[in-house]
């Protein structure tokens, strides 16, 4: 039986590759592909955890602690804090404050512009187990990657509902230099700085970990990794890059041999507006079409960086068509471009890492994943699956808003992952 398995996948050498390793393992799943699928973070065989990433579930509960990478909700908004700045004029003293805006605080002195009225904050009873990228805290950078590569070329599709929440506050408050007098105080509440979905074409973790894992602040984690292009979920406006002022979405490379970042001069396509860090779960899909699909055409987008990725490179490798599709809607994308993703990145076998990075800067929020599948050849089967459970989450509270997530959180039978799980013991710090 085991020779007529290796016979019939000898024509594929890199699934032969991962069978070949199970073979000696004496286990042969009951398929082998790149397709996977987590309806939430419970169980993380597959992912590797990049800087401050890690996993939690709401709740302050040590009962759900697991591998070295959990923590229950670390974050302490009374000392998450950064050194009060102070400017000065002949006559007025001014003191900037920045924290966490906490649960329950009243703010009534939103002033300044760029103040969100559409934020809440986290959940603090139980929720099914997510990827936290950042937590709500200055100067945090994360990235997660899948250990197994997936091939692109020839078309891939990626899902994954997400959630920003407890943004940032800074005040300002002025003085009367002369007498001492307070004269007003201006608060905002508007966290940074974003995440973004990652295709590279790096190998991830081990020596190659500098290739995955690039700088922080306005770069979201991407802007510095070479061979990748980006699907940047940017929360703050950048002027010096181009951004645009409110929360938006816009795909961002650099070819296969420059650094990727998050500036113009790499910007695919104008940017869409959309809002990301209103505190709310949203349900994202990147999908890549191996051919022009003119049935998209109305929402096609492109920049002058575009051009030289809008070319067939060979027969089999010929242009595509680049779409991203935001909360449930399937047939009309918030954004999609004509490029050939054979001209944008250099691969191995045509396969292609994906993941997640993520960063904050002098402003901060938690930026969680609490969903992820991906597939080569799509549709994929679990699309429908991850849509349906996105609009049941949005209708599921019951009258005193609860929702039960802990007996949700059990339910692994979709999974499809054939990496081992290399988690170990908890460390006791993170735990109460």
């Amino acid at each position: 039986m085991i020779d007529k398995i290796k016979r019939r996948f000898s024509y594929m050498p890199r699934t032969m590759f991962v069978l070949h390793a199970l073979l000696q393992a004496g286990t042969v799943p009951f398929r082998v592909g790149a397709d996977f699928a987590y309806r939430n973070f419970g169980d993380t065989t597959g992912v590797i955890f990049q800087g401050d990433a890690f996993t939690s579930s709401c709740a302050n509960a040590d009962k759900f602690a697991y591998g070295d990478v959990h923590s229950p909700n670390r974050e302490n908004f009374g000392h998450v804090n950064v050194p009060s700045t102070f400017e000065e004029t002949t006559n007025l003293v001014r003191k900037t404050e920045i924290e966490t805006n906490a649960h329950g605080v009243t703010n009534d002195e939103f002033a300044f512009v760029g103040h969100r009225d559409d934020f809440t904050h986290e959940p603090l009873d139980e929720c099914p187990v997510r990827i936290r990228l950042t937590p709500s805290e200055p100067e945090k950078l994360g990235s997660v990657w899948h250990t197994q590569s997936i091939e692109v070329f020839s078309g891939f599709e990626c899902g994954f509902r997400f959630q920003i929440t407890d943004l940032s506050r800074a005040c300002n408050k002025v003085k009367d230099r002369n007498f001492g007098l307070k004269q007003y105080k201006a608060c905002s509440v508007h966290g940074g700085d974003g995440f973004a979905f990652v295709v590279q074409g790096n190998a991830i973790g081990g020596e190659n970990e500098g290739h995955s894992y690039g700088s922080g602040a306005e770069e979201m984690g991407y802007g510095g990794i070479a061979n990748s292009i980006a699907v940047e979920f940017d929360t703050w406006y950048n002027p010096d890059l181009g951004d645009l002022f409110m929360d938006h979405i816009s795909v961002h490379s650099a070819g296969p041999f420059e650094a990727n970042h998050a500036g113009i001069a790499t910007q695919l396509g104008v940017a869409r507006p959309h809002p990301l860090a209103d505190g709310q779960k949203h349900l994202a899909k990147v999908r890549y079409f191996p051919e022009i699909r003119y049935e998209l055409l109305p929402y096609f987008t492109a920049t002058q960086s575009t051009l030289k990725y809008i070319k067939d490179n060979e027969e089999g490798r010929r242009m595509g068509t680049l779409a991203v599709y935001v909360d449930g809607d399937d047939e009309h994308p918030i954004l999609a471009m004509p490029i050939n993703l054979s001209s944008i990145l250099r691969l191995v076998d045509n396969a292609a890492f994906v993941g997640f990075t993520a960063s904050t800067g002098s402003v901060w929020e938690k930026h969680d994943v609490l969903a992820w599948y991906c597939c080569e050849n799509p549709p994929c089967a679990h699309s429908s699956t991850f849509s349906a459970d996105h609009r049941r989450e949005a209708s599921q509270d019951d009258n005193s808003g609860h929702v039960d997530y802990h007996s949700q959180s059990q339910d692994h039978g979709i999974q499809d992952r054939i990496i081992p799980d290399r988690s170990t013991t908890a460390d006791a710090s993170f735990v109460p």
